[in-house]
């Protein structure tokens, strides 16, 4: 289950929905507001630098934008590709 709430500075993220991998966020920063489409980066249990990790997800880096995150700025326009994501392709 994403998280409902996400801070990072200056920017508060709100969950909007869900489908499959992906989830729209409303990014606000005051009175300006964004929507994010992101698939978790997910991390596996285990050691790293002699320290034990359960296992966790991630918001997408900078670098994984534009495969596993996108910003809109229209909600319509988030739920659109979302669908695209989400939906299976057939080949004849």
């Amino acid at each position: 289950m994403p998280p409902h709430q996400i801070t990072k500075p200056g920017f508060l993220y709100t969950h909007i929905e869900s489908s499959g991998d992906w989830h729209i966020y409303r990014q606000t920063r005051g009175d300006r507001e964004w929507y994010e489409l992101v698939r978790f980066k997910k991390i596996k249990a285990g050691e790293r630098l002699g320290k034990i990790f359960k296992a966790s997800e991630s918001y997408p880096h900078a670098n994984e934008w534009g495969r596993s995150g996108f910003t809109f700025y229209s909600l319509e326009s988030a739920r659109e590709e979302m669908k695209l994501r989400t939906t299976p392709t057939t080949n004849p």
